[in-house]
C-alpha cells in the first residue's frame, strides 16, 4: 500500500533480466552470484535499511535461489545455455570509475554519517574519494598482500574482498584480475579509512 512498486515488479525485472542475458548470449548461471553479492553488500552495510515487510526488493538470497531454479529448469529442458562471461572485458570498461559515497546523496540525507557510508556525520557531504583500478595477480597471495601491494593506504582488505567476490580469509589465485580502490592524491588518509571501515 505504501510502495510505488510491488514485489511482482521485482520478480518481473528478474525474469526479464534472465531473458535478456540469454538473448545476448551470456551465461545465466552468473545471475545468482549477483544476488549473492547484493546480500554480502547488504550485510556489510549493517542495519538501518527498510524492514523486509516494507521493502519492494525481496531478499536477495531468495531471488538468487529462484533464478538458479529457473536456469536449472532451462537446462533440464535441453535448451542451449550460453557460456560467455567476459569478466575481464567488463573490468577493463569499469576501470577508472569513481568509488565512494555520492556527495549529492549524502547531502540529501543530512550528511555522510547518516547514509551509513561514513562515520562522524556533521551534515557535510563527503567527496568521492577514489577510483576503481585493476591489478593483475602474478602469484597466489592473501587479500592482505594484494591490498598492501596495489590499494591505497586506509582501504581495508574486506573492501577489496567484497569488490572481487574473494573470500576475506582466502588466497587470491594467480592470473586473477582484481578490482582495487585507488584514493585520489591529497585525500586525508584518516578520513579515507573512516569512509571505508563500514565495508569491513
Amino acid at each position: 500500500m505504501f510502495l510505488q512498486h510491488g514485489r511482482s515488479d521485482e520478480r518481473q525485472a528478474d525474469d526479464l533480466g534472465l531473458r535478456y542475458v540469454l538473448r545476448a548470449g551470456y551465461d545465466p548461471e552468473e545471475m545468482p552470484e549477483l544476488f549473492a553479492m547484493l546480500e554480502r553488500v547488504g550485510g556489510a552495510a549493517g542495519a538501518g535499511g527498510l524492514p523486509t515487510w516494507l521493502s519492494s526488493h525481496p531478499d536477495p538470497g531468495a531471488r538468487g535461489a529462484r533464478i538458479a531454479e529457473e536456469v536449472s529448469r532451462l537446462q533440464a529442458a535441453g535448451g542451449p545455455i550460453p557460456e560467455r562471461v567476459e569478466r575481464e572485458g567488463y573490468l577493463e570498461r569499469i576501470a577508472g570509475l569513481p568509488y565512494g559515497p555520492d556527495p549529492g546523496l549524502a547531502a540529501a540525507y543530512g550528511g555522510a554519517g547518516e547514509t551509513g557510508l561514513a562515520e562522524g556525520g556533521g551534515g557535510a557531504a563527503s567527496p568521492l574519494l577514489g577510483t576503481i583500478a585493476l591489478a593483475r595477480v602474478e602469484e597466489p597471495m592473501s587479500i592482505e598482500e594484494l591490498v598492501s601491494r596495489h590499494a591505497s593506504p586506509g582501504v581495508p582488505a574486506a573492501t577489496v574482498a567484497l569488490l572481487n567476490r574473494f573470500p576475506a580469509d582466502g588466497i587470491v589465485p594467480a592470473g586473477s584480475l582484481a578490482k582495487m580502490v585507488v584514493v585520489a592524491a591529497g585525500t586525508d588518509a584518516g578520513k579515507t579509512e573512516s569512509l571505508f571501515r563500514k565495508d569491513g
